[in-house]
Order: structure tokens, then sequence, then C-alpha cells
């Protein structure tokens, strides 16, 4: 089973921020949610993801923001210092 990681978006002054939730430190934004996502993947390695397998979780959560799903490629954790 490949470990999944949440990617939260939220909308602010007509851009959407982008980070991963176990690494909000590391953000990324753009004109539509997809935009920074692929900012993100990229900056860590769109390789260690499985981005066809990208979904949603749902259409909005209670806190007003977008969440996402995506499985990494090698059950490894987020690429990063601070998370591993």
């Amino acid at each position: 089973m490949k470990k999944l990681v949440t990617i939260i978006a939220e909308q602010a002054d007509n851009q959407w921020s982008v980070w991963f939730a176990d690494l909000p430190q590391v953000s990324f934004s753009g004109d539509m949610p997809a935009d920074g996502i692929r900012r993100l993947l990229a900056h860590f390695g769109a390789d260690q993801f499985d981005e066809e397998k990208i979904s949603a979780v749902e259409d909005e959560t209670r806190e007003g923001h977008l969440e996402f799903v995506i499985p990494l490629r090698y059950h490894r954790r987020i690429p990063a210092p601070s998370v591993n």
C-alpha cells in the first residue's frame, strides 16, 4: 500500500497557496490550486509522487480550504529534512 500525502490549498486575494499538511512552512501559490500543486511537487521532485492519482478529499473543509491526497511512489516520506 502506498503512503498518501495530504496537500492543503487555501485561497486569499485571488491566489491559491498550497502546502503539504505535514510541512506548512513550505508553500507555493498560483492562480488555481493546480498551479500551486504543480510547483509544490516540482520543488520536492515530481517523480516522487504519483501525480495521476491525486484526488480531492472533499469540495471544501469546515476550515474553508481544499484538501487533496497524492500517493508517494517509493514509500518514502516527503523529501525534506524537517519531516524525516
